[in-house]
């Protein structure tokens, strides 16, 4: 199983702030190319509005499954596990699983 992790703010677009090298073997990009973008674009259609109603509530932890797209197209499923709270903290660290 590999995994990498993530950090997104909590701005509407949960954009990119940080993520280590290892998301290029699980997403197929490079870190410079998803800093600053939307992670919430790469969500699945069908999973998009759980997941954005997931990120604009208040938290503290939360694991979750949903898929993402991955570079040239494909669907894979992802777990994350996410700590922080919108009051206080401006960051999510995410850890993303691929089962």
């Amino acid at each position: 199983m590999a995994s990498f992790i993530g950090i997104v703010n909590f701005s509407d677009e949960a954009r990119w702030l940080y993520m280590t090298e290892s998301v290029t073997d699980l997403l197929g990009y490079e870190p410079p190319e998803l800093i600053g973008r939307p992670s919430l674009e790469l969500v699945h259609p069908d999973e998009f509005t759980r997941v954005k109603k997931l990120h604009t509530y208040v938290l503290s932890f939360i694991i979750i499954f949903f898929f993402v797209e991955v570079f040239g197209g494909e669907w894979n499923c992802v777990l994350i596990v996410g700590v922080g709270t919108r009051s206080k903290l401006t960051r999510l660290l995410l850890s993303f699983i691929y089962a």
